[in-house]
Parts: C-alpha cells; sequence; structure tokens
C-alpha cells in the first residue's frame, strides 16, 4: 500500500492585524472558532455533476501547465518539492470566484482559464467533487477537502460565503484571528491532521496579519494494481539536486506508459493503482 499526503494553504487579502493574545489561560473553543463546519461528509452519486470528457481535458489543459510552472518557479531556489497542483490551483480558483476587475483577469490567466468566468469556475468545482466522489473507494481513497478561515470581523459577502459553501463544497470557519491566533493555528493543525493522519506534520506554525485564509488539502492511499514485491526493494546510489545518496529502490518489471520530455527536462512512467481510477 502506498500514501502520499500533500497539503497547501493559500493566503490572501493581508490585512493588517495584530496578535496580542493572553496566552497564559486557554479560551473556550467558542471564543476562538464562532462558526465551524470542519466535517466533510461522503457525497451520493446525485451531488456529483456528470463532466464530460472534452470538459475533464480542458480542465487537465489548465491544471497540468499550471503545475509545471509552479514547480519551475518552486525549485529555482529550493531543489526538490513535493506539491499538489490541484490543490493550488482550486484553491486559487476559490480566490478568483472572490475577485473582480484586474485581479481576476491576473488569477484566471496563472490558472489558464481560457472560457467565460462563470465556466471556468464551475469546471473547477466539477472536477473537485468528481475527484472526491471517486476517492470514496476502498482500494484508492483520495480526500480533497477545501475550507476558509476567515475573521470575524472581516465583511464577507453572502453571495460569496453561499457560493464557497454550494459550489466548492467550502465551508467558512468564522474564527478569532486577531486574538487568538495561536489558538486558531492550532485548529487548523488538528482539522489537517485528522484528515491526513499521523504522517502529516505540523503544516502551519503560526500567522501573523491574517484575516482570510484559503485551505485546500489533499490526502491519497491507494494499492498498486500491480503491486511491489517487498523482498526485491535493494538500496542503490541516487542523484539529488547536490548530492549523491544511497536510498531504498522499489523494483518491478512491467510495461508501464512512459513519457519524456527533453524541453522541460523529465522523464516520467505512469503506474496504476487498483479499480483502473487514479494513477502515479
Amino acid at each position: 500500500k502506498k500514501f502520499l499526503a500533500a497539503t497547501s494553504a493559500a493566503c490572501t487579502m493581508m490585512l493588517a492585524a495584530c496578535d496580542d493574545s493572553d496566552h497564559t489561560n486557554t479560551p473556550a473553543t467558542e471564543d476562538y472558532m464562532i462558526e465551524t463546519a470542519l466535517n466533510q461528509p461522503e457525497l451520493s452519486a446525485s451531488e456529483v455533476p456528470d463532466v464530460p470528457a472534452a470538459d475533464k481535458a480542458v480542465w487537465a489543459g489548465q491544471v497540468n501547465p499550471f503545475g509545471f510552472s509552479v514547480i519551475e518557479r518552486l525549485t529555482e531556489n529550493h531543489g526538490n518539492i513535493v506539491i499538489s497542483p490541484v490543490s493550488l490551483h482550486s484553491a486559487l480558483a476559490m480566490a478568483a470566484y472572490g475577485a473582480d476587475g484586474n485581479t481576476y483577469s491576473e488569477i484566471a490567466s496563472v490558472l489558464n482559464f481560457t472560457q467565460s468566468r462563470e465556466i471556468a469556475e464551475k469546471l473547477v468545482a466539477d472536477m473537485q467533487l468528481e475527484l472526491r466522489y471517486d476517492g470514496q473507494n476502498i482500494n484508492s481513497h483520495f480526500v480533497m477537502a477545501n475550507n476558509l478561515w476567515v475573521d470575524q470581523k472581516v465583511n464577507l459577502s453572502e453571495t460569496f460565503k453561499d457560493a464557497m459553501k454550494t459550489i466548492f463544497k467550502a465551508p467558512v470557519q468564522i474564527c478569532n484571528f486577531i486574538d487568538y491566533a495561536i489558538y486558531v493555528v492550532d485548529k487548523l493543525n488538528e482539522w489537517l491532521m485528522d484528515l491526513a493522519g499521523a504522517v502529516a506534520p505540523t503544516i502551519v506554525e503560526k500567522v501573523e496579519n491574517i484575516q482570510f485564509m484559503l485551505v485546500s488539502a489533499t490526502k491519497f492511499e491507494g494499492k498498486w494494481a500491480h503491486p511491489f514485491d517487498a523482498d526485491l526493494t535493494q538500496q542503490k546510489r541516487f542523484m539529488g539536486s547536490s548530492k549523491e545518496t544511497l536510498i531504498d529502490f522499489m523494483h518491478i518489471v512491467y510495461d508501464f506508459e512512459y513519457y519524456e520530455s527533453v524541453e522541460k527536462g523529465y522523464q516520467a512512467i505512469v503506474i496504476p493503482y487498483m479499480d483502473d481510477i487514479f494513477d502515479m
């Protein structure tokens, strides 16, 4: 069984705030979490739209180049990294829903939106629902959870809140960032730990000068369609960005799909999971 957990937090609306909390006495939960809806129930088939294959191709054509672009930017100074392009893309799509004018145009350009605003945002939301529904599977379990964490003093429009809840399935958490930031962060990490399990470290250490956070978390746990034999695992040399290291290599002989790009400098294979829903 292979397990992969990737979590991303997108912070928008950096507004002036301060943390003058008195942390000597732990406040009651209701003091810093004013309204909460952290539980994410499983979806029924009736809640999941039927996304045409052509629309899925359009969505993939938006997310894939976005992901490569983000990786190229981040690896310039940080070497090897692991990100979830779908999480980042969906979080920014939620931010785009609340934007207008030049701000929206710039976000839409980054997300590679080519359709009208309404169609682009609905496609992102529909694909999130389909991925979540397909992930409600014993052999390939995929969880995608979106949440908005908003300070109680932010004047958030009811239209935006309703859209997040109904379109993106991203309930709004009304909290007290300004007075109790440290406790809100603890609650956020508790939610992420519940989602990802003991594998997840502390994702968010602290927040400063933030009144609005968009959080998109992704978890995947699946069984290989063609399992690796643990007895064939061997230590071999792996060339990292700066040095050579001895690590464990899994071994299997099988015909897998293979891709490479001389221009982008990568080689990749597609390793399927059981039920033929997800691949790595």
